[in-house]
């Protein structure tokens, strides 16, 4: 793929004067052209090269065609590399890929997620005590790889902090119960009167942080 860049037959991108061809990570590999039936052809030739000395066969049907930005001759490009065409945004390795980072969609897999796993578990048949173990252990930890690399918005906040009070108090959408202790004073740690329940905003400010 290197090779092939500076024989000018794929073109990638420049970033901070490094040339990228392509990205891997496991199985999953991206290429990146220009909107070009030219760079498309010789796409497919680098894989042929590929595919005989290696013998390994690439499933152009289990991949896809992505541009960034409107262009209509992706189709051509698509039927040169019997691709699926897909659009922005798109999940990759979980996460929403060209979404905007404020977009309240991208979190939607995370509330779902909370959701499902609250799904199986009975609340009736849950102490308090087994309740808070649950969400130290598991609920709370859901949205830490979102946390890590968007910044929460106030209203996703607000919506996950109303998933996990309604599962510690035992309310639901239908019938609401009292709310024993004070939420902001419940994400305290224990030693200060709370219940130690992570506070996903702090959360979110501290996992971002380390990115400086």
């Amino acid at each position: 793929m290197k090779n092939a860049m500076q024989l000018n037959m794929i073109s990638g991108f420049n970033i901070n004067s490094i040339q990228i061809s392509h990205l891997q990570f496991a199985y999953d590999t991206l290429v990146f052209l220009d909107v070009t039936e030219e760079e498309a052809h010789n796409l497919v030739i680098i894989l042929q090269v590929f595919e005989a000395i290696t013998g390994l066969k690439v499933n152009f049907t289990k991949s896809s065609v992505i541009t960034i930005g409107a262009d209509h001759s992706v189709a051509a490009i698509a039927e040169i590399l019997k691709c699926k065409i897909e659009v922005l945004p798109l999940k990759y390795l979980g996460m929403a890929m060209g979404a905007a980072s404020r977009s309240y969609n991208i979190w939607d897999s995370v509330i779902e997620k909370f959701q499902k796993k609250l799904a199986p578990w009975k609340r009736k048949f849950f102490t308090k005590a087994g309740r808070i173990l649950l969400m130290h252990t598991s609920l709370s930890s859901l949205p830490i790889y979102y946390m890590s690399i968007f910044q929460m918005s106030v209203s996703i906040e607000k919506k996950l902090d109303q998933i996990m009070r309604y599962f510690l108090w035992g309310s639901s959408a239908d019938k609401k119960r009292i709310n024993w202790v004070a939420w902001d004073r419940a994400c305290k740690p224990k030693k200060l009167g709370g219940l130690g329940i992570r506070n996903l905003g702090l959360t979110n400010k501290a996992l971002l942080a380390k990115w400086s």
